[in-house]
């Protein structure tokens, strides 16, 4: 397992961050959430009090590598989501190398076209409970390789989790205590529990950032 330490998010290069989230020789379906010590994944509605420098450094070179993000329809209204976003400097030479577009891909999923919105501009799909990675793909319309990129909430990554269409849980740890909340990171039950093993982390004296694979039976 690599792990860095950092103290400062300056530190975290390009070249440092795709040692830790390398891409895949084929495609992927990355999951990307932060969480507090005691499991909430936001404060008062909004996970903006639990991310620091670092955290949102990750985020954007999470975003930069990936060939679409999806997320839930209650997390674009929480968070305020912008369609299209770009990328300047590092990041935007970053997904250059990659071979991707300007500006990325923002696709709103729900179980049912009922969800609250609007969302002018957005794509919008509906998603199975038995949704796979390689389903996705076709609903997105990628070829391999492609990066797809979860950004929740928890409850679209508890029902990918559900149907083990995740490749990777780069989870930010945000050494904080917020105590009761009603955004729990699994907000639900799952079959059996799921093991995973670190493949990569980075500590700072906030959070520890985490990249967390399946582990093998």
């Amino acid at each position: 397992m690599l792990v860095t330490a950092i103290s400062s998010p300056e530190e975290l290069t390009v070249e440092l961050l795709s040692r830790q989230y390398p891409r895949a020789a084929g495609s992927l379906l990355r999951a990307s959430m932060v969480t507090s010590i005691d499991g909430m994944t936001s404060v008062a509605g909004r996970s903006g009090p639990l991310s620091g420098g670092s955290d949102r450094r990750i985020f954007h070179f999470l975003r930069a590598g990936a060939s679409a993000v999806i997320v839930g329809a209650r997390t674009v209204l929480a968070e305020g989501y912008r369609k299209d976003p770009s990328f300047t400097g590092d990041l935007a030479e970053y997904r250059n190398h990659c071979g991707l577009p300007e500006t990325l891909r923002i696709v709103v999923a729900s179980r049912s076209g009922g969800d609250p919105g609007p969302f002018p501009g957005f794509e919008r799909i509906v998603l199975r409970p038995d949704t796979t990675r390689s389903r996705l793909l076709e609903r997105l319309e990628l070829e391999d390789p492609a990066v797809i990129l979860c950004e929740g909430g928890p409850s679209l990554l508890h029902r990918l989790t559900q149907s083990r269409a995740v490749d990777e849980y780069c989870i930010t740890l945000a050494f904080t205590l917020v105590g009761a909340g009603d955004a729990p990171l699994s907000p639900g039950s799952l079959v059996a529990p799921y093991p995973l093993a670190a493949a990569s982390a980075i500590v700072t004296a906030e959070a520890a950032h985490l990249r967390l694979v399946p582990r093998s039976s």
